[in-house]
């Protein structure tokens, strides 16, 4: 896309209700201390290999898992090609797959939908179970025109039906999401990449989850907070890499009777 029609769409987009003020802060965020080295280096030194930990817990689910995500990048793929815009790829599908398919969860929230990668495979793996809802929050692409008809347009209509996805961003749609939902069973994160963005959606979220719920943060490589998070809460991590980036999870963690994390 030529630059003059980035512009005219970013400008256009930022007239819209609600949009300046959000787009002013993505902004700011970007000039936020740059740990990228050390968070990249921190993470490359912890991880650990994702197909090991998850065919130990179950081998055959994690077959599964491998085989439904290698056809849902065959679709997602295809429909791409019918796209004249790069939308990005996807977070750690499989792993959400696998974890969806193996704690059969009731809700499932999510940060970050762009395309539909990871949406799709939870929405999948929910169609198999024969349960569970998705709860979405992204800010559609400000650069294209019409953006909100890119975000999920991977995801087939045939799966949409247990699918509640809010356009208006982290800040509003998270605190929203929560207030509908009693307890959170997994969360994904591939949203906001600043320490800040990360920092309030934990802060949001962790009076719903429980001892048994999965936490899950996309590109840990971007700022050191996923390591400042697991040193303050002293607790189990698992940090594997997926696809050249680093994903950091979470399980069986105490946050309902924490303080507001500080870190």
């Amino acid at each position: 896309m030529h630059n003059k029609n980035k512009i005219k769409y970013i400008l256009i987009n930022a007239m819209k209700k609600g949009n300046f003020g959000i787009m002013v802060k993505k902004i700011i965020k970007k000039f936020e201390t740059d740990s990228k080295i050390e968070a990249r280096k921190w993470a490359n030194e912890n991880s650990i290999s994702l197909h090991d930990y998850c065919n130990k817990i179950n081998s055959q689910i994690w077959q599964e898992s491998i085989e439904a995500c290698n056809q849902i990048k065959l679709e997602c793929k295809k429909t791409l090609n019918t796209i004249n815009h790069k939308l990005g790829g996807g977070g750690a599908y499989p792993l959400i797959y696998f974890h969806c398919r193996i704690i059969k969860p009731k809700v499932v929230v999510e940060t970050g939908v762009a395309a539909g990668w990871s949406s799709f495979s939870i929405l999948e793996s929910l169609r198999i179970n024969g349960k569970g809802q998705l709860f979405s929050s992204d800010f559609p692409y400000f650069r294209l025109k019409n953006p909100e008809q890119f975000v999920g347009c991977l995801v087939p209509k045939s799966i949409r039906t247990n699918w509640s996805l809010d356009l208006r961003g982290d800040e509003i749609a998270i605190p929203e999401i929560c207030n509908k939902v009693q307890n959170i069973d997994i969360f994904h994160y591939d949203s906001d990449k600043s320490y800040s963005g990360r920092l309030f959606a934990i802060r949001q979220i962790q009076t719903k989850l429980s001892l048994n719920s999965i936490v899950i943060f996309d590109d840990i490589q971007y700022n050191l907070f996923f390591k400042n998070l697991v040193q303050y809460l002293n607790c189990e991590y698992q940090v594997f890499e997926f696809e050249g980036k680093f994903i950091g999870q979470l399980k069986g963690i105490d946050l309902i009777n924490q303080e507001n994390i500080n870190i």
